[in-house]
This record gives C-alpha cells, sequence and structure tokens, in this order.
C-alpha cells in the first residue's frame, strides 16, 4: 500500500471530502427546516389568552359578595371538592342554598349541574349533568362570542377597572350577556387570578349589582 503523500492529489482528495460534508450538511439542514416547519405548521395557534386563569376554582377558594337592589344579590360562593375538570361549588345567599357543579378546561368554564336547597358539604360529582351552560369561553379577546340556550355573552373588554369593597382590579375581562325577546343585560367583570369581581344585571331602570367584599385564593 502507498501511503498518502501531501500534494496535489492530496489537497484533491481533501477538497472532495470537505464538499461531501458540507453538501450533507447542507442536505440534512433543509430536511430539519422542513420537518421544522411542517410540524409547527400542524400545532394550533393560540390566539389571545386562556379564560382559565379569571376564574380559579381550586378547592378552598371563596368569594363573598355584596348586594346593592335586592336581598338575594348577596352571596357566597366556596369550592368544595374536584375531580379532574368537575368543580363543585357551595353557594349561599339569603334565600337558599346552592350546590353547583362546573366543567372546567383550559378555555372554557361550563356550568354542568344546579341544585337549590342543598345544605350538605356532600360531594356529589359524580351525579348526572342537568343543564349546560358555558359562563366564560376563549379566547380571552374582544369580540369573542358563544351562546347558552337564549343567551348570547361577548367578551366586551379586556382592560377594564373595577373598584369594590375588596379592592380596585385592573385588566378585568366585562362579559356582557343579553337575552333574546327581551331588554335584560348582564355584565360581569372578572379579574385575572381572582375571580368574578363584579356583576350587574340591568333591564330598563332596574339595577342589582353583586361587588366583592371579600375573597380567599389558594395558590
Amino acid at each position: 500500500m502507498i501511503p498518502w503523500r501531501s500534494g496535489d492529489s492530496g489537497k484533491s482528495a481533501g477538497n472532495s471530502l470537505a464538499c461531501g460534508w458540507r453538501g450533507a450538511l447542507s442536505v440534512g439542514f433543509m430536511v430539519l427546516l422542513i420537518v421544522v416547519t411542517l410540524a409547527c405548521a400542524r400545532q394550533p395557534q393560540k390566539v389571545g389568552g386562556e379564560v382559565q386563569p379569571y376564574l380559579p376554582l381550586q378547592v378552598g377558594n371563596q368569594w363573598s359578595y355584596r348586594g346593592i337592589g335586592s336581598e338575594y344579590a348577596d352571596y357566597t360562593d366556596r369550592v368544595l371538592f374536584q375531580d379532574g375538570n368537575p368543580v363543585q361549588l357551595k353557594r349561599e345567599n339569603p334565600g337558599t342554598t346552592m350546590a353547583l357543579i362546573y366543567e372546567v378546561n383550559p378555555n372554557s368554564i361550563a356550568l354542568v349541574y344546579s341544585q337549590e336547597e342543598f345544605y350538605e358539604d356532600r360531594n356529589i360529582l359524580g351525579v348526572s349533568e342537568n343543564r349546560e351552560e358555558v359562563i366564560l369561553q376563549g379566547p380571552a379577546v374582544v369580540g369573542t362570542t358563544w351562546r347558552a340556550g337564549d343567551r348570547k355573552y361577548e367578551i366586551t373588554e379586556t382592560n377594564v377597572t373595577v373598584k369594590v369593597p375588596a379592592g380596585t382590579f385592573k385588566r378585568c375581562l366585562k362579559v356582557r350577556s343579553t337575552f333574546e325577546g327581551s331588554d335584560h343585560q348582564i355584565n360581569q367583570y372578572y379579574a385575572r387570578g381572582v375571580g368574578l369581581v363584579k356583576s350587574e344585571f340591568i333591564s330598563g331602570n332596574d339595577r342589582v349589582v353583586s361587588e366583592l367584599e371579600n375573597y380567599t385564593i389558594r395558590r
């Protein structure tokens, strides 16, 4: 065998080898770029933000509201149980005590069960659903709309400052809902990381308001 010698033949072989590696790297890079591009194209594009942070329904969270315009506008919500997505709350107002079950997802929160005159702190998360009303739907941007029966919801603002007894909350979502064949309107304001801070029911000259008075959020 003849050993390699430095010279024209060695330089030619080295150049060929370098060109080969450069070609392989170029082809490899192009293949990688195509794979990444296709992968990105398959991923759903996020527009706006999720709504779940605007109503944090972890066990132990609690909100108390002061009512204006009706004695029944005073109420307290308390999260009792959670099993994955379903969450059970207890709502107490001067008229009754209710059990509420919500189905919580990153981009939607729906009320799926309600029962009045339920005074026990008992887990009923396995009960059959008796309603389906999405109360928050993403993306959390102005113009997002959805329906629940004859009720139409719309996110009309995302940067509202709301002052209530519990404090001043900035960058709140405002969700307006209207009803077919009625002049009733409900405005609800949600603060990120806190929940519902204010709701107002408007019908003609009548106005009933619930304002957050105090709350507990488990971090």
